[in-house]
Order: C-alpha cells, then sequence, then structure tokens
C-alpha cells in the first residue's frame, strides 16, 4: 500500500491547533473525520461519522474518487478507539515549515465536532508512519 499525500498532514495540524483539550479527551464529544489522500493517482476518501442528536449508529464509509465503495455501521467501541487516535494525533503534531519540494502524497483530515469543523492538510512524507496508521486503522473499522 503506498502512502497517503502530505495535504493530509498539514489539514490535521490545523485543526489540532483550534481544538480545546476538552474536545481532544477521550470522552470529548463524538467526532466526524474525513481521511483524504492519494494512492497511486487515485483519489481516496474515509469517512467515520458519529450518531446525529438522539441517535446511536456511527458509520463509516469508504471513497474511490468521488464513488462510494463501502457504507457500515460500526461498532461505538472500534468508532471511539480510531476516533480517540484522530484526537491524539492532533494534540501531538507539531507544526513544521514546509520544505522547498512538492508534495507527492498530499493528505487531508477534517475534523467536525458539535458544529464546528476543522481542516489539516500536509504531505504523508513528511510522517508517514503516523499518517499510514490513522488510515490503517480507519480502513480496518470500515472492512472489517
Amino acid at each position: 500500500m503506498t502512502h497517503p499525500p502530505r495535504l493530509l498532514l498539514f489539514a490535521l495540524l490545523a485543526a489540532l491547533a483550534s481544538c480545546t483539550s476538552a474536545e481532544l479527551s477521550d470522552d470529548g464529544p463524538s467526532l466526524d473525520v474525513d481521511i483524504s489522500y492519494l494512492l497511486g493517482h487515485s483519489e481516496r476518501h474515509l469517512k467515520l461519522r458519529a450518531p446525529i442528536a438522539g441517535g446511536h449508529t456511527h458509520r463509516g464509509q469508504s471513497y474511490l474518487e468521488k464513488e462510494l465503495i463501502q457504507d457500515v455501521v460500526v461498532s461505538e467501541k472500534k468508532y471511539r478507539v480510531v476516533a480517540n487516535s484522530v484526537r491524539l494525533f492532533i494534540r501531538d503534531i507539531k507544526r513544521e515549515p514546509a520544505s522547498g519540494e512538492q508534495c507527492r502524497e498530499p493528505f487531508t483530515i477534517t475534523v467536525g465536532s458539535e458544529g464546528k469543523t476543522t481542516k489539516f492538510s500536509g504531505c504523508r512524507s513528511d510522517r508517514p508512519s503516523e499518517i499510514s496508521r490513522l488510515i490503517r486503522d480507519a480502513e480496518y473499522l470500515i472492512y472489517s
């Protein structure tokens, strides 16, 4: 599997910078998470959705280009594990100056909670193992 783009990392950085500590705690509000990245020449999206107010259904979706590939109900426990991984990634990420070279593996992570949406974009090669782990965890949640 190739690694997702750098745009995703920068999007996560921006979102984390604006999140409060309550939003990043394990028992914080439920998050909607979108991870977009390039794999080869294909644009991929992984979406995790918290239940709508009063609901109990967590959803996971996978897109290739703009076509829905998988749409499943996921357990709250597994959803929380991945959402907390995203929270930790955002909390721990440190903004680094962009290198002069062009990003070939951009990614974007959009985090939404209680009406607030924050975007992080970056280059996957800046933190390949961390971004790959988030993508792998989200894919496992959706495809298992």
